[in-house]
């Protein structure tokens, strides 16, 4: 009775790897399916000391609904071959936009 018992509760926790491993036991967040914001920007020419930030405020003409790291992030993404801390005056760049 006992090899029987070792043996099912050996089976069982074969199995229960076995589908966590697959399938996953951890739902998933439904942050991680929404858009990101490289499907949502505006094009913007900077000027002479324009930040990131300062220009993300003024395309949203109120408080944004992200944090900065979140929009320094969003702006790397969608401009993958430019320097976040460095933008220069008179370029074009992409900024991501926020719905609240």
């Amino acid at each position: 009775m006992k090899r029987l018992f070792s043996a099912l509760l050996v089976i069982f926790f074969s199995f229960v790897i076995y589908y966590d491993l697959k399938n996953g036991t951890l739902p998933v967040s439904s942050i991680q399916n929404e858009p990101h914001a490289e499907e949502q920007f505006m094009e913007v020419k900077v000027k002479e000391g324009d930040t990131v930030l300062s220009i993300v405020e003024k395309i949203h003409n109120k408080p944004v609904p992200a944090s900065i790291e979140e929009i320094i992030k969003d702006f790397g993404e969608l401009n993958s071959n430019e320097d976040v801390y460095s933008i220069q005056a008179g370029k074009t760049y992409k900024f991501p936009l926020y719905n609240n």
